[in-house]
């Protein structure tokens, strides 16, 4: 199976030079952000630690990353259209979708904000940003205002200051 053109049959997928072939996208994200530049000149959107190397600040950037996972497979899948609405507008209240959104909003608040972990941005804070907020502002929610979003305004802070970021400026400068 390791040996296949496509390891999953899925993607993504990314071929290292040595061979290996890496599957999953949290493992592949994990990976390019402890990558560090080859040479002695750091590009200025570098941005070191975008995965902690600190062995707690690793874990609350991994529960972040999580319960974004959570929210996204928790969600209400249900065929029937009427039990789906139903399903969602308790999801929202009292569901995980509240929770975790509870969680994320104290660690921001804990650390200070923008970001997960303080005035640091990390891996997480990009799952915050895309699929998380990026759900409720392009309306792809269904049955889920965008204006719920509003409750947790440090999330919301933590996506802009995302977008916000010369990271991400500059990644969008060059992958439009």
């Amino acid at each position: 199976r390791l040996d296949a053109e496509y390891v999953s049959n899925n993607l993504p997928q990314l071929d290292l030079a040595c061979g290996t072939k890496m599957t999953q996208s949290h493992a592949i994200a994990r990976y390019g952000a402890k990558l560090q530049p080859m040479s002695g000149v750091m590009p200025a959107h570098y941005v070191a630690d975008l995965y902690p190397t600190n062995a707690v600040s690793a874990m609350i950037v991994d529960e972040a990353i999580a319960i974004v996972d959570q929210i996204l497979l928790l969600t209400p899948k249900d065929a029937d259209a009427e039990t789906r609405a139903k399903n969602r507008i308790d999801y929202q209240t009292s569901g995980f979708l509240r929770v975790g959104l509870e969680i994320l909003e104290g660690r921001i608040t804990k650390a200070g904000g923008p970001f997960i972990l303080g005035k640091h941005i990390s891996l997480a804070d990009l799952y915050v940003r895309a699929p998380l907020c990026d759900l409720f502002e392009l309306g792809q929610f269904e049955g889920v205002a965008p204006e719920f979003l509003d409750a947790f305004p440090k999330v919301r802070a933590c996506g802009k200051a995302v977008l916000e970021h010369p990271l991400l400026k500059t990644y969008h400068e060059h992958y439009k």
